[in-house]
């Protein structure tokens, strides 16, 4: 194209650019861009306003109705705030609604869209007692020229500025081409390509809260882990291949101890590391297992709760209580590497070439609120958190693993409420302590965790899970298990004295719901984020005490009318406190027990305590030192409670003033009070059954035979078991899906 071609072009286009209203204005702000074009683009999003559609790297998000205006009304004024009455104005000016609950509905709704939360905000802000603020970065693809406003505007030399701009136009051009290619180019952001699931048996292979449980390790040909329910009681490790069964199952490798949880594998991939022992103790014997037949033999007289192999195969790191320590392979020569400022190391892992290493750092063990990666020179200096720009006040990051060839970096992660797997490339990294920008790799209903890069680096293997439970009842009559509520995802189910209505806690949102009976009238108590458990009707029927936390804090005491309100924190929360649980009522609804449990490096201290609601005043059971879960009779004469090592059921005698044993087992839990008070219901391992026990005789009586559920449970606690107003047991079936998949990855 001739240059005077050129120029004619820009002539015929100039004068009617001018023309226009906006020309003439100089409006060049967002909302000028809001209002000449249909999209609005900001990070990964775009809002097609035309369309009413909100997309996220071009795939459409479900995001309509009001949730959308609100969005939209939020855009049109980017960095201002909107206060609740003008939003409430404009969407419901004429219609008597319950504004401010919609209102909160909609900015939840929005927060959840884009992956946002209230408590760090990227994109929607809320303004304490005023409104909303979008402070995302909105990005302007045609900004319009601008001229100053004036009363008479000088006429112009049309051609002279034309050639001009056209001349300066082609060497801005030509220059930043010439910059371009100057530049050496970008790498591409590591991206999922395709999943597929490897597994399809159904069963659990995450504890809810404690991911460090089960590690994902690979040999190349295999991959190994423990599955949640046979970590609890057998001495079975998994194995498929890596590349899947046809028919999804898992075989197994038996070890020589029970309980094993694998934790390393030797870089010739012929053994595992893995501890073994109690599960409910943190800190366990370790042990070398050889891959394929099960061998097992004890790492010297090493105890630990996690421990990797170092690249060269001749040292293996391990974490006892709150320090790290090395040892050679025979576990004879263990030296102190490091002290950690806090938290607990879990998911230990070197390098490639074996100068670092890196893992999980678990504030509590029994009641995490927060976990961060932290990394360590392998000698023990430069100790120092992985990601601190980040700079969450409750960190979620955990189970990091590098590709082999030291490239990359993935991890789980836990950003604005959603959890996925992200990556960090490490051949970017400006000096020794720094790190490139994570890139986030998976988002959607599936949440993926526990990343392990294959051997040859095409892959990551991840934990998919959709949670979804069934409450179900055995029938005692029929001595058959059937749906109860229409089969609800729910736990933790109460029942007031009157037997009319029902008190449950949503799996896994942890929400607080009440219903009839019959599940009729059902009505929702309490709103995330904040989590509910363990609820308890009053004696009257008119309150509910149960245990609750927001994000980063432990869990302590609420109280909320039955017929709804906002729930009152009856008991402090704070990071010295304990972790409470286990509220009861008395029978006179004065006062309400509750457990305590404070974790001292990995050794736990419980005691149960009597709050008296009127004074607030709290004062310890007499002997309680250690026990947990506690259960007031309804007569109010006896408190019943669990041994912290889950092996005595104990009977207080408030006229008696002592202790005495009521029963014993493996694995005990769950107890429940019959409503006469004569018999205590509880669960009992090895078999897994469920009985109750005569406070006056001491007599074991088994009512159901619930070996048969072993694995298929879910809950939020390990499982769920109750028992209904009739005496049948209750538990929540596992519906939901927890496979181990492939993802096909670039990672360039």
């Amino acid at each position: 194209m001739s240059l005077e071609h050129q120029v004619s072009r820009w002539k015929r286009w100039t004068p009617s650019c001018l023309a226009e209203n906006w020309c003439k204005t100089g409006r060049t702000s967002v909302e000028q861009t809001l209002h000449s074009s249909r999209l609005v683009r900001f990070g990964v999003f775009e809002v097609d306003l035309q369309a009413g559609e909100l997309r996220k790297s071009g795939v459409k998000l479900k995001l309509t109705g009001q949730p959308f205006q609100v969005l939209t009304i939020l855009l049109e004024h980017p960095g201002e705030v909107v206060t609740r009455e003008e939003l409430q104005k404009q969407l419901w000016p004429d219609t008597f609604v319950d504004a401010e609950h919609n209102l909160n509905t909609a900015i939840n709704k929005i927060r959840e869209a884009l992956g946002d939360s209230a408590e760090n905000p990227r994109v929607v802000e809320t303004v304490p007692r005023r409104g909303y603020r979008f402070i995302g970065q909105i990005r302007q693809e045609a900004v319009a020229a601008t001229i100053p406003p004036s009363r008479a505007v000088p006429p112009v030399n049309w051609r002279k500025w034309s050639i001009w701009i056209a001349v300066m136009g082609f060497a801005a051009l030509a220059f930043i081409a010439a910059v371009y290619r100057s530049r050496p180019p970008l790498p591409r952001p590591p991206r999922i390509l395709r999943y597929t699931r490897l597994t399809n048996d159904a069963l659990p292979k995450v504890v809810l809260n404690f991911p460090w449980l089960i590690q994902l390790l690979t040999n190349g040909p295999s991959i190994y882990f423990s599955h949640a329910a046979s970590a609890l009681d057998s001495r079975a490790l998994s194995e498929i291949p890596s590349s899947g069964a046809a028919d999804g199952s898992t075989s197994s490798i038996w070890a020589s101890f029970e309980g094993p949880i694998p934790t390393g594998i030797s870089p010739d991939g012929s053994q595992l590391l893995a501890t073994g022992g109690v599960i409910q103790q943190w800190d366990r014997p370790l042990w070398v297992v050889s891959l394929p037949s099960g061998t097992s033999r004890r790492l010297g007289a090493v105890v630990g709760h996690d421990a990797s192999w170092s690249p060269d195969g001749r040292t293996i790191v391990f974490a006892k209580n709150d320090e790290l320590y090395r040892t050679d392979i025979d576990g004879s020569t263990a030296q102190k590497v490091a002290t950690l400022p806090s938290g607990f190391a879990t998911f230990i892992r070197w390098s490639p070439d074996g100068t670092r290493l890196r893992f999980t750092a678990t504030d509590n063990f029994a009641n995490p609120t927060s976990s961060s990666l932290w990394e360590i020179s392998s000698g023990g200096a430069d100790l120092h958190r992985l990601i601190p720009a980040w700079g969450d006040s409750h960190p979620q990051e955990c189970c990091g693993n590098w590709t082999a060839d030291g490239k990359y970096f993935v991890f789980q992660a836990t950003r604005g409420a959603v959890t996925g797997i992200w990556a960090i490339r490490e051949d970017l990294r400006s000096s020794a302590t720094a790190i490139s920008r994570p890139v986030q790799l998976t988002s959607g209903p599936i949440r993926f965790t526990n990343p392990l890069p294959s051997k040859d680096g095409k892959r990551i293997f991840a934990i998919g899970e959709q949670l979804r439970g069934e409450l179900t009842r055995f029938d005692l009559k029929s001595q058959r298990f059937v749906r109860y509520l229409s089969g609800i995802s729910a736990e933790q189910l109460n029942f007031p004295r009157d037997g009319q209505w029902v008190t449950y806690v949503t799996y896994p949102e942890s929400v607080l719901w009440k219903s009839r009976i019959d599940g009729t009238q059902r009505q929702q108590l309490t709103v995330p984020p904040l989590q509910a458990a363990e609820p308890r009707w009053s004696p009257n029927g008119q309150q509910i005490v149960f245990c609750g936390w927001m994000p980063g804090e432990k869990p302590h005491l609420y109280l909320i009318r039955a017929e709804g309100g906002s729930p009152e924190a009856i008991t402090a929360s704070s990071a010295a406190q304990p972790a409470e649980g286990g509220p009861i009522w008395s029978s006179d609804g004065n006062s309400v027990i509750f457990f305590e449990v404070n974790d001292l490096g990995l050794d736990r201290t419980t005691r149960i305590l009597v709050l008296d609601l009127h004074t607030r005043q709290v004062s310890v059971l007499p002997g309680s030192e250690g026990l947990y879960s506690p259960r007031w009779s309804p007569d109010g004469r006896y408190v019943v409670a669990i041994t912290v090592d889950y092996q005595k059921l104990m009977l207080f005698d408030f006229q008696a003033q002592k202790w005495s044993e009521l029963a014993n087992g493996s694995s005990l839990g769950w107890p429940e009070w019959s409503s006469d008070s004569k018999n205590v219901f509880y669960i009992h391992d090895k078999p897994l059954v469920y009985s109750r026990v005569n406070i006056n005789d001491h007599k074991v009586e088994p009512v159901a035979n619930l070996e048969q559920t072993r694995g298929l449970n879910a809950g939020r606690f390990w499982s769920y078991y109750g028992v209904a107003p009739d005496g049948s047991p209750l538990f929540l079936r596992n519906t939901g899906i927890q496979e181990i998949y492939a993802l096909d990855v670039d990672l360039p």
